[in-house]
């Protein structure tokens, strides 16, 4: 009997060359912004430290997606698991067969187009959910890298940060305040995005997910409130028990604020909800 040849998965290797070449332009492109803003002592193009300064910052833009895309990988599982009852730990599984996927089959996004959408055991189709929320999630981290690493965090409540300069992370400092917002607000931000997954499909999202995705933005506030909260008083002190006493009264608005919106705007964005 003659084997069938197999068919080369052309999307897998677009997708491959797409990420190179995105990350390629990116380098480049850090490369030379960075070249025409680093001073020489020659008044010179500084090439070697405009590249050194830009192969740091794909790498580190390069690792926000990579983690973002992980984290929306097991945004999926919970999305899929929590409303069922299910334990979101242990290993991926095909939802029909329940057979494991391969370690090497489960990298986010590259995983679903190198099994070509279906699972290998059972050969149904898996959704394509699963790699679009992995590319949003790990898109969302990297404007997140981009915005807030690039700016120093000045749009971050708090104390201001520096203006924009072109030229990587060779020209930013990444101060304590600053890590400790954005683990916070990425922490916080993957947890709501979980629960929107829930949510769309029309599904009640557990009020456990809620609480595991906020606790760290509320320890975070109490413990160091003038890193998290924006001041609306400038006469109190930080980090005292006025302080304090202003960051639960942020938290409380923000919230009703928070489920207000959502009951407005729900209704119009996905009628029947």
């Amino acid at each position: 009997m003659r084997k069938r040849r197999r068919r080369p998965n052309w999307p897998y290797r677009f997708a491959l060359l797409v990420i190179a070449g995105l990350t390629l332009l990116y380098a480049s492109v850090q490369a030379i912004i960075g070249a025409y803003t680093f001073e020489s002592i020659f008044y010179q193009i500084d090439w070697t430290t405009a590249i050194i300064s830009s192969l740091l910052d794909t790498t580190v833009a390069f690792w926000f997606v990579c983690v973002g895309a992980s984290i929306g990988s097991f945004l999926n599982v919970v999305a899929y698991r929590l409303p069922i009852g299910r334990n979101v730990g242990g290993h991926s599984s095909c939802p029909y067969c329940r057979l494991q996927i391969d370690s090497g089959d489960n990298i986010p996004i590259l995983g679903w187009l190198k099994i070509r959408g279906r699972c290998r055991s059972c050969r149904l189709p898996i959704s394509i959910q699963y790699p679009l929320v992995e590319l949003a999630v790990g898109l969302v981290f990297l404007a997140v890298y981009l915005s807030e690493f690039f700016f120093g965090g000045w749009n971050l409540p708090g104390e201001a940060g520096i203006p924009f300069s072109a030229g990587g992370l060779a020209r930013i400092s990444i101060s304590v305040p600053l890590a400790v917002r954005l683990a916070t607000y990425l922490f916080a931000l993957g947890g709501l995005i979980g629960a929107a997954l829930i949510a769309v499909r029309k599904q009640k999202v557990p009020f456990k997910l809620y609480f595991w995705c906020l606790v760290p933005l509320g320890i975070s506030v109490l413990c160091a409130p003038d890193f998290i909260i924006l001041r609306w008083r400038d006469a109190l002190p930080a980090g005292g028990v006025e302080m304090r006493l202003d960051a639960l009264v942020n938290m409380l608005c923000g919230s009703v604020a928070g489920i207000a919106m959502a009951r407005l705007l729900a209704p119009l964005l996905y009628p029947g909800f």
